[in-house]
């Protein structure tokens, strides 16, 4: 444990993914833990705060007052205040702490998160649907959750992603109700509803359904919530973010209610959209694929796996424009299989290109098929293509062509690694005159030694013990042929 080690922690709550501009907070508040887990007290501590716009430039900067002294275990909490966004834009917050002492360890001196103020969208999720939930078939009921207003705003429309899985809710109509709360959040009074929508067959899509001349709200805690009738509403839920007490459901006779309280800590893909009703929110959708990754058009996220997505841009009007993304990311599986002298490709259906990893991943000419033999010795890998994406495969290494045509079986070295003395083991069909080489990684000579081959088990000692550590190749020359096999000598 180093002398000083300061550790800065956020303890800001993070209940909104997306907030409209006239809703900020007018200053941002900013809130950290400074806690000494060095082995020493450190001195004149402060915490520091850095907010950086989308383009990653600084727009302000605040430094708390300084605590005198925290001693070893103990923490102090921090905050500070300042910068009111005036434009839409994804927001980076740093929380640094600053010690008079030297920091033994840096990788707890800062922690960040990022607010991003839009033109008009209230959102509590990320963007990304984990699940869906609906009250189910021949129950009526509602599934909202709240929004808190700084500011009068006018309420234009409510955006929704609905999974319709099995095509459940194909012709079902759905609307939104806006409610006013009492101190706890509850739902009370309804306020208005929204236009009625008819679901299509699209699956896992974003709808947009307006307040018919908008809706004028006082600061405050207001509901918006989906109406089910008797068709599963399958309404998109995230269980990536989430504040308690914030997403409410009733049904029946079962009153408003928490959905912790059935077991549900996830937050709706349902988003109050706000403007004077001539900038209201709109949405669309499209299907990408890619070969391993797709920055979303915004450039605010990069997905890597296979999923719904939601984004969001300012449409040709100056409004937010939802966008959902059906990505389908296409792996290659570039697993390679050898059985004797012979690799094979497990992606089948696929084309195919080996190459010669020892001879600068140069192509095989002729070799496109999924399985490859080799005739010589060598290193060798494949270049897979399928769904228009390509991946190559780990070289493997082959050294046993010609052992066969050479009549020696059971090629042995040992020990290996060794420190330059081992034994070379085969048996050998045939006798005569032959020739063990040691080569270099380069494949260069490095030692060589004749020896007497005879028709049975051969066993013979090497002394390379005046060749430096590393990794060699042991040669066994015989007739027209040669078999090889690697070995490490380690000192």
């Amino acid at each position: 444990m180093s002398a000083a080690d300061a550790g800065i922690a956020n303890t800001n709550v993070k209940e909104y993914t997306k907030i409209p501009l006239p809703q900020a907070l007018s200053p941002l508040n900013y809130s950290g833990t400074i806690s000494n887990v060095g082995s020493g007290p450190i001195t004149n501590v402060q915490m520091k705060v850095n907010v950086l716009n989308g383009a990653m430039t600084n727009v302000f900067t605040a430094t708390s007052t300084a605590v005198p002294t925290i001693t070893v275990g103990s923490n102090a909490p921090f905050a500070l205040s300042g910068f009111t966004p005036t434009i839409a834009d994804v927001y980076t917050v740093q929380l640094i702490n600053l010690i008079n002492e030297t920091d033994g360890v840096s990788s707890n001196d800062t922690v960040s998160y990022t607010l991003e103020f839009t033109d008009t969208v209230f959102a509590r999720d990320n963007g990304i649907a984990t699940g869906t939930l609906g009250i189910g078939p021949g129950t009526a009921g509602e599934l909202g959750q709240n929004f808190t207003l700084a500011n009068s705003d006018v309420l234009s429309s409510v955006s929704f992603q609905i999974g319709n899985g099995g095509g459940v809710m194909n012709g079902q109509p759905i609307f939104a109700s806006i409610y006013a709360t009492d101190g706890t959040g509850t739902p009370t009074t309804l306020l208005a509803t929204t236009e009625t929508l008819i679901i299509n067959n699209a699956l896992d899509s974003m709808w947009t359904a307006h307040v018919l001349g908008g809706l004028i709200l006082p600061a405050g805690t207001y509901n918006v919530a989906l109406n089910e009738a008797d068709s599963n509403i399958t309404v998109a839920t995230t269980n990536q973010i989430f504040t308690p007490g914030k997403t409410w459901v009733r049904f029946g006779t079962t009153p408003w209610s928490n959905n912790e309280a059935f077991g549900f800590n996830v937050s709706y893909i349902l988003r109050a959209n706000f403007g004077d009703g001539s900038c209201s929110a709109t949405s669309s959708q499209y299907t990408a694929s890619t070969c391993s990754s797709l920055i979303s058009p915004s450039g605010n996220y990069t997905w890597t796996t296979s999923g719904t997505y939601n984004d969001t841009l300012v449409n040709v009007s100056g409004c937010d424009s939802v966008i959902t993304v059906n990505l389908t990311v296409n792996t290659v599986n570039s697993a390679v299989s050898l059985s004797g002298l012979t690799l094979t490709a497990a992606a089948a259906g696929a084309s195919y290109q080996w190459i010669d990893c020892n001879n600068g991943n140069a192509p095989i000419s002729g070799e496109t098929g999924q399985s490859f033999t080799a005739t010589v010795n060598g290193s060798y890998a494949v270049i897979i293509t399928q769904n228009n994406c390509s991946d190559t495969s780990a070289c493997s290494v082959i050294s046993n062509v010609g052992l066969n045509e050479l009549g020696i079986y059971d090629f042995a070295l040992f020990p290996n690694p060794s420190n330059g003395q081992f034994t070379v083991e085969f048996e050998s069909n045939g006798s005569g005159e032959g020739v063990i080489s040691i080569l270099s990684a380069d494949g260069k000579v490095v030692q060589s030694t004749k020896t007497e081959i005879t028709a049975d088990k051969n066993s013979i000692q090497i002394n390379a013990a005046r060749l430096p550590s590393g990794y060699y190749f042991v040669q066994i020359e015989h007739g027209n042929g040669k078999i090889i096999r690697s070995i490490a000598i380690e000192k």
